[in-house]
């Protein structure tokens, strides 16, 4: 995202004066020379106002091959996080920067329900046979694996939110 506090075109305002080009001019020559694309928004298309003149400043932009990248915040408390970025870091090109969401964010909800169930099997199993030590050990493993699932879940669900919250209410209007 970009708050560039300039306009690119003279159709990136409405009212006040009329852009002039030497106003955009080095703005766009950046723009060209380092082959900037701007990525589709969803919103409203003048992100500033002061009640009579009406500007896009603000563009989300990216290189010359854009490739859509969501990072889910919970992956920085796994124990691999760093291992993985160091070795993806590493390696010409992004790489697979996508690896720990799909190896470990995809189906969030499928392992929140899945790993509940278990845990009401072996609480089942405790009511049968509540002196096994071994089944009071998986439970408090289940119980761990439950409350880890649920946190990344929220976590995901959390980021979610806050996404569609910026496409549908961040707009820098006054």
């Amino acid at each position: 995202m970009g708050d560039f506090n300039a306009v690119l075109r003279s159709g990136d305002t409405k009212g006040g004066n009329q852009v002039q080009d030497t106003e955009v001019k080095d703005f766009e020559i950046m723009w060209i020379n380092t082959r900037l694309n701007e990525l589709r928004f969803i919103g409203r298309f003048f992100t500033w106002t002061n009640s009579h003149v009406h500007s896009k400043i603000d563009r989300a932009i990216c290189g010359e091959d854009p490739k859509p990248f969501r990072f889910l915040h919970h992956l920085v408390e796994h124990q691999d996080f760093m291992a993985v970025v160091e070795t993806t870091w590493a390696k010409p090109g992004l790489g697979k920067h996508m690896e720990m969401n799909k190896r470990y964010s995809s189906k969030v909800d499928h392992r929140v329900q899945d790993t509940r169930k278990q845990l009401m099997d072996q609480q089942e199993m405790l009511r049968v046979c509540h002196s096994d030590l071994a089944l009071f050990t998986k439970e408090k493993e289940l119980k761990k694996a439950l409350e880890k699932w649920i946190m990344v879940e929220e976590t995901i669900l959390g980021q979610k939110s806050r996404v569609q919250w910026l496409k549908l209410g961040d707009t820098n209007f006054f």
